[in-house]
């Protein structure tokens, strides 16, 4: 299957010429780690044509898969007009067709509003779409044009079906997130012997996309992301299978929330805040302790440690150390923005103790259930 058209990303699944797969391949232009585009936190959400009424079961079973996300990120799937797409609006140019909702999802063996036109992966039906008739398999597009007309013009932005496998219908959803292909991404560690092997044997492994500009790497390459492809058949390439059932990997979720965070903004730190006079504090970013690439998600980051009035040290790292040589009680303001260009901030507070006062607050927890640091 061709790319689309325009600058509209689109992430789907196109049937490759091999007959022996009975899942097809995705084939998009655009990884877990890796995103393009995200949602807002209240996602409108339906489903195209008679599909609430002629597959409810399957409409259950795409709904139960994508309120999974809502367990890792700060967003919240919302069903409008009972769940049925509504017919489009014309813009005022009258060049575009304009559909209601962030996620319109189709699913196969439906038909249209006109109890005729079924819905099909090879249906993208809409004045001014900018996409080209695709191929009849699995897909979703990425958010990240959702709002331009091209995108908002396009009558379905997911085609799926109910029973597909848990890393598939989760990998088809992932799209609908934000999140692209994993095996494209060109920082695949070579120095795993299976990963060398997968770039070696399957034409489509680690040599597609960059960091920058659109793309946004999140975490390390994760051999486990839903967000990967099969190998094809003959290949010894042991890493994507989208008939498995393992769901969502450590950095699926992870990726998932650092895109949609907390709406507090809460700029969050792992590490101990009561020490000794000249014992090293280190406080480590959240994500980065968690283990995202910080360097990509974390941008001007600032520590500011005061007492009283004084500013006792500043750094600009996303990650803070420090020796206190005076005992006392400390202010720490941690501030620092994402790629997104959103806000984080925190303020609290240090406890710095003589030496033998931190060694029987110590003696004295333990064997506690206390937690102290």
């Amino acid at each position: 299957m061709s790319a689309p058209t325009s600058n509209v990303r689109c992430a789907r699944h196109a049937l490759m010429i091999l007959s022996s797969l009975s899942v097809s391949l995705a084939c998009a232009p655009a990884c877990a780690g890796v995103i393009d585009g995200t949602l807002d936190p209240v996602v409108r959400v339906c489903f195209v044509g008679n599909a609430v009424t002629a597959k409810p079961l399957d409409v259950k079973f795409v709904w139960d898969h994508l309120k999974v996300y809502e367990n890792y990120g700060h967003i919240k799937f919302v069903l409008f007009n009972h769940g049925q797409c509504p017919a489009p609006k014309r813009s005022a140019d009258g060049k575009f067709d304009v559909h209601e909702g962030d996620l319109r999802i189709g699913i196969a063996g439906t038909l249209d509003l006109d109890g005729k036109t079924p819905i099909s992966g090879t249906a993208i039906a809409g004045k001014g779409c900018a996409e080209k008739p695709g191929e009849g398999s699995w897909w979703s597009n990425v958010p990240g044009n959702r709002n331009k007309p091209q995108f908002r013009s396009c009558r379905l932005t997911t085609f799926v079906k109910g029973g597909l496998p848990l890393n598939l219908i989760m990998h088809e959803l992932g799209h609908a997130m934000g999140l692209i292909h994993e095996h494209e991404r060109r920082d695949v560690p070579l120095s795993d012997p299976m990963v060398a092997r997968c770039y070696k044997e399957v034409p489509y492994f680690g040599k597609g996309l960059s960091p920058g500009g659109e793309f946004l790497f999140v975490t390390p390459y994760d051999r486990y992301s839903v967000m990967h492809y099969p190998a094809p058949p003959g290949s010894t390439c042991q890493l994507g299978a989208e008939k498995d059932k393992h769901g969502l990997s450590y950095f699926d979720k992870l990726t998932i929330r650092i895109l949609y965070p907390q709406s507090s903004r809460i700029a969050q730190f792992i590490g101990a805040t009561v020490a000794a006079v000249g014992e090293r504090v280190v406080l480590r970013n959240e994500w980065a302790f968690a283990g995202a690439l910080v360097e990509n998600v974390v941008k001007n980051p600032a520590w500011t440690v005061t007492r009283g009035n004084r500013k006792v040290v500043q750094q600009k790292t996303p990650d803070f150390g420090f020796v206190f040589n005076e005992d006392g009680l400390y202010s720490i303001d941690y501030a620092f923005t994402d790629a997104k260009g959103r806000s984080f901030a925190n303020t609290s507070e240090i406890r710095i103790l003589p030496p033998e006062a931190l060694l029987r607050l110590r003696a004295a927890t333990t064997g506690s259930n206390m937690i102290l640091f």
